[in-house]
């Protein structure tokens, strides 16, 4: 199936079909985001801003899609705070576009007016606060019945799979390490309170603050996995590269984000504290889906104009996964 290229297919052409489809001028869409699976738009429908989300079906087939919908609902109506599943005139969650020759899947959600969270600067009530959001999502996810289809399990991971395709064989020490993290993964136990549907991509971007209080956004990589990596994940993105921060404040801000955190997790939901032992194997599972992310999406011809973070990340993550290296000096 095509890959979705985000210059390939005309802005203007799939704003206007989504627009058709849905019922709206075309001229009140903002596009928010052009990615490489999927955009993102903004307008208003039934007199309320709304979230459009379009995505190429190389990334998500209409299935898959209805599959995360329809667990986003699950938890809007049991109280999680999250940016619902809003329904098209013909009362379908999703509807399927045709521009250039490729097919897209169409979905609405609700517009948060919340702001994107400041990596290491929220106060520790938000952190608390997201770990009972996340909580609660775990405990709900425990007792959820997916009516149609089932979501992926974390090893279908576009980046997981796509690892050894684009990552150089030259870096063979990140690619054993990755191998070693898959063995290390499959290995572990699997049940219902430590096993389920999860977010699967907890990062500052997907919780909003919303005046100090949390709003979930985004469920597109939802997946079966371990409760644990939704726990490990926002650490890996709450904690600032060496190249940002270094040192003692560097842990300090690390275990600032991971008591709070945990703080807010216990009072929604319970897990086995031997499970935050995993922690360390899930971050270094996420390193490696960055670096497979890098690979496979950006210029290496036009490298010496990649902003500098980018650069010192990259050389951070591929450092630690080659030196087995914990990301973080933290006793779990």
């Amino acid at each position: 199936m095509e890959t979705y290229k985000k210059d390939r297919v005309d802005k203007k052409k799939l704003t206007e079909s989504v627009a058709k489809r849905i019922g709206m001028d075309p001229e009140s869409l903002t596009l928010l985001k052009s990615g490489y699976e999927s955009c993102v738009l903004r307008g208003p429908y039934k007199n309320k801003e709304t979230i459009i989300k379009v995505t190429h079906s190389s990334h998500r087939e209409k299935a898959l899609i209805e599959s995360e919908l329809e667990f986003v609902r699950y938890l809007a109506e049991s109280g999680v705070p999250v940016a619902n599943a809003l329904q098209f005139p013909n009362g379908s969650y999703t509807e399927l576009i045709e521009v250039d020759d490729s097919s897209f899947t169409v979905s609405l959600f609700e517009y948060s007016h919340g702001l994107r969270a400041k990596i290491a600067e929220e106060k520790s009530e938000f952190y608390q606060c997201l770990g009972e959001v996340v909580g609660r999502v775990h405990a709900l996810s425990q007792k959820y019945k997916p009516l149609h289809n089932k979501r992926d399990e974390w090893k279908e991971n576009h980046a997981l799979r796509q690892f050894k395709q684009v990552v150089p064989d030259s870096l063979s020490k990140v690619h054993e390490r990755l191998d070693r993290l898959l063995v290390s993964i499959e290995e572990l136990r699997k049940s219902n309170d430590s096993y389920g549907l999860i977010h699967g991509d907890i990062y500052p971007g997907n919780y909003l603050n919303e005046n100090g209080q949390v709003r979930l956004i985004d469920f597109d990589r939802c997946e079966t996995s371990w409760f644990v990596s939704d726990i490990a994940m926002p650490l890996f993105y709450e904690t600032p590269i060496p190249w940002v921060v270094d040192g003692e404040r560097r842990r300090q801000i690390a275990l600032r984000f991971f008591n709070n955190f945990m703080e807010g997790y216990y009072k929604t939901n319970y897990l086995d504290p031997a499970w935050l032992k995993k922690i360390p194997l899930f971050i270094d599972l996420r390193q490696a889906v960055v670096v497979s992310t890098i690979f496979r999406s950006y210029d290496f011809s036009n490298y010496d104009s990649w902003p500098q973070w980018d650069k010192e990340a990259l050389k951070f993550y591929i450092t630690n996964l080659e030196t087995n290296t914990p990301y973080i000096d933290i006793e779990f």
